[in-house]
């Protein structure tokens, strides 16, 4: 049957995406097209329990039918002709709460679905299946990413999570503006600036792997910043790295440390600062005016400014050319 290599081709079953993921959506609005086309259903209706609320997917090909369906409904409702399908995906049964479930629908007066009908739709259901159960697992994923980062950011710390080979995990807003004040830069990986320092980096990285306890590595950059490496002991496959101010980091980096700016957002403060108006900045960077408006409302929150006046004020006072 030709539907099989069309669904695996594309993709969907190795790297869904999130249930709030474009791409996911993208994926199964192809799959469901193609299902309600060989099926002749005039719409397809994925339904998913999390155990905290449902998460829905419908395609619709006839505009006739209402905007609100439901895989849960009993087929004799609202007069659809209809088969539903359970998935084994999902959380576990409530009481008087369905699973999730898959349901291919027809307008009122349109005959039930065949033993082909039926049987295009059983075909699918192991990848759907699968489908489903990595989006839950990403957005999980993503769920726990964002709150440690919610974490990190209250804690006030310049900190860093890598794994074990020194890929980032998460970083607080205070350890870029560190980092950038020292000409680093945190991408994928914690690039120092210059090539010794690099290899030192490294090095410390290759000799926590052999630590067995959670002895912390120093690495100095001069003038003004130490780099603390830790191994997490109840997980071997990360490390906590601490971006530690020592003595002055000369006034612009100071200013940026204090109010935790980005790179962005203090470049358009010392801007704003040097006598440009918003919108002569958002012409020379070739940036949306909207897009700077909301920069400088940020950084308005971060400084405790209410007014343009008064953050000019604030980098003058601070800062010097």
């Amino acid at each position: 049957m030709s539907l099989m290599p069309s669904f695996a081709g594309r993709g969907l079953v190795s790297s869904p995406g999130s249930f709030l993921d474009g791409h996911f959506d993208d994926s199964l609005h192809t799959l469901f097209a193609r299902l309600a086309s060989e099926a002749g259903a005039d719409a397809v209706v994925l339904g998913i329990d999390l155990g905290h609320g449902y998460r829905q997917h419908t395609l619709r090909t006839d505009e006739n039918l209402p905007g609100k369906l439901s895989p849960f409904e009993p087929p004799s409702m609202n007069g659809y002709t209809c088969h539903i399908q359970p998935l084994s995906c999902g959380t576990a049964r409530r009481r008087e709460v369905p699973r999730s479930s898959i349901a291919l629908l027809r307008a009122r007066g349109k005959p039930d679905f065949d033993i082909g009908c039926r049987s295009r739709l059983a075909l699918i259901l192991p990848y759907v299946e699968h489908a489903v159960v990595l989006g839950c697992a990403l957005e999980a994923s993503q769920q726990i990413n964002h709150g440690t980062r919610l974490l990190l950011e209250a804690s006030g710390e310049a900190t860093i999570l890598l794994r074990s080979d020194g890929r980032v995990l998460q970083a607080s807003t205070r350890a870029y503006a560190l980092l950038e004040a020292a000409h680093a830069r945190l991408d994928d990986r914690l690039i120092l600036p210059d090539a010794a320092a690099q290899q030192r980096y490294e090095d410390l990285l290759r000799k926590t792997r052999c630590q067995t306890a959670d002895t912390p590595l120093y690495l100095d950059l001069p003038p003004a910043l130490r780099l603390v490496l830790r191994p997490i002991r109840e997980q071997p496959e990360m490390r906590v790295l601490s971006v530690q101010p020592q003595g002055s980091l000369g006034p612009a980096s100071d200013f940026v440390a204090r109010y935790r700016l980005t790179p962005c957002e203090f470049k358009l403060g010392q801007a704003l600062a040097s006598g440009l108006s918003l919108k002569e900045c958002a012409c020379r960077w070739d940036r949306s005016y909207e897009t700077l408006r909301g920069q400088l409302k940020i950084l308005f929150s971060k400084t405790g400014c209410h007014r343009q006046a008064e953050l000019i004020a604030l980098y003058r006072e601070h800062l010097t050319d």
